[in-house]
């Protein structure tokens, strides 16, 4: 059996633990004598070695040494399962498709050319992202997060279930690189950086949902004009005939948040 090592791992630890609890038993005995003439093998090698001797087995070992045997093998194969999971990197690079959606009803403004009167039409606030990824999962490979569980728990399943939720929650930052709206009924490459940061989850070895927020800062009408109705826009006695989103007179800069649930593919 090839085990892996990880240095001052809680798993090399319970690996530890259960070899030196293994070893006190009648079964370990017996090994440990094995171990001696078989001297290029470790322990946990001469343990499957004796298991699987047939003659040995049943001449030399009792009910409870067999099943003690057994007992040690999965408990060790246990634990290297979850030292496959090592292979996990703390920070990955990835790409993501979701949906982001404005918390506020925006709008564009046009002037209609017959009256002279300003068009308010609101715009779509949700629209489907692609978008580059960085995600940072630093309780990954935590000893000190698996030693306050324990603490914590009162039963094994309590420590099992928060050790994994934790070490596989990650924060999230994203770069949106195009998007498709209802708006443009088309693919649309992004000219502008917008990025959003985030909390996310990993639920395979490379794969991530995550919920994110951004703010946009957004050109607005100001609220001193009523953006549901045609109207006339009077500036100092005149109408306005041509929309000017740098006129700090009739708009202003509005900060809106974005919401954001992605599906992320990790490198």
């Amino acid at each position: 059996m090839e085990l892996h090592k990880i240095e001052k791992s809680e798993i090399e630890k319970d690996n530890e633990k259960i070899t030196k609890n293994y070893r006190q038993t009648d079964a370990g005995e017996l090994v440990k004598a094995k171990e001696k003439e078989l001297q290029q093998t470790t322990f946990e090698e001469t343990v499957q070695q004796f298991s699987l001797d047939t003659t040995a087995t049943s001449t030399n070992l009792s009910k409870e040494a067999k099943a003690a045997i057994k007992s040690y093998i999965e408990q060790v194969s246990e634990l290297n399962k979850e030292l496959e999971k090592s292979d996990l990197k703390t920070i990955t690079f990835g790409v993501s498709f979701g949906a982001k959606w404005w918390e506020d009803q925006i709008y564009d403004y046009a002037i209609n050319p017959i009256d002279s009167t300003l068009i308010s039409d609101e715009l779509e606030k949700t629209a489907l992202n692609f978008a580059t990824n960085i995600a940072f999962t630093p309780f990954l490979h935590s000893d000190m997060i698996n030693h306050r569980i324990e603490k914590w728990r009162n039963k094994n399943f309590l420590k099992t279930i928060g050790y994994q939720a934790l070490r596989n929650l990650s924060f999230v930052v994203t770069i949106d690189v195009a998007r498709i709206s209802d708006d443009e009924s088309s693919f649309e490459f992004l000219e502008s950086v917008d990025g959003a940061i985030g909390l996310g989850y990993r639920l395979g070895k490379n794969f991530f949902v995550a919920y994110t927020w951004d703010w946009q800062k957004v050109r607005q009408l100001r609220s001193d004009f009523n953006q549901n109705k045609t109207q006339l826009l009077d500036l100092n006695g005149q109408i306005v005939t041509e929309i000017d989103l740098n006129n700090d007179t009739l708009f202003r800069d509005r900060v809106i948040r974005k919401n954001g649930v992605l599906f992320i593919w990790s490198f």
